[in-house]
């Protein structure tokens, strides 16, 4: 947030909080404080803060969180994906997503198509390296085949919901796809 976003947050801290005062110094404050977050996310935690009814006024620190923070272009983002260890990138949540499949197919095929993949860490590498639209193939192919196996109700609508559109596969070629 730059200085005039902050100032206009201000007015809303102040139309919400009578007793909310403002000067120069509050001001060098919050600006030393939300510099680096987004003003969407300031103002999301601030409408977050008003809805819960508090009786005082909120302080920076209650409206930032390191989820808004606006990427340094000149950092390295790097963390380690909790699902499988690797070290990624800030875009965390394709990752995740990514992995989360993965997962679910790693446990299904376990369950259900293991004896038609008996090597199923070596495809696991190929699951990754997959472009995004082969992997949303895939993962449609393979879900679809699972509504095949005796899968309790639940799951099994939950599939049919995401798989509206597919069309019905052959396990087979689901397993020929990523070998």
């Amino acid at each position: 947030m730059n200085r005039e976003e902050i100032k206009t947050l201000f007015k809303r801290i102040k139309a919400n909080y009578d007793i909310f005062s403002v000067s120069k110094e509050k001001l060098d404050e919050w600006e030393k404080i939300l510099k680096g977050y987004t003003t969407w996310g300031v103002n999301r935690n601030l409408d977050e803060y008003l809805r819960e009814g508090k009786d005082t006024p909120p302080i920076a620190i209650n409206l930032i969180n390191e989820f808004i923070k606006v990427p340094n272009p000149n950092v390295n983002y790097k963390t380690s994906c909790k699902i499988c260890g690797r070290i990624i990138d800030l875009e965390y949540t394709t990752h995740e997503n990514r992995c989360r499949s993965i997962d679910y197919i790693t446990k299904k095929t376990t369950k259900y198509f293991l004896d038609k993949l008996p090597d199923l860490n070596a495809q696991l590498k190929e699951l990754y390296d997959m472009s995004e639209n082969a992997f949303d193939l895939f993962y449609k192919k393979f879900m679809k085949q699972l509504l095949n196996q005796d899968i309790d109700l639940e799951e099994k609508n939950l599939i049919k919901k995401i798989l509206s559109d597919t069309e019905n596969i052959n396990i087979d070629d689901v397993i020929k796809g990523i070998l």
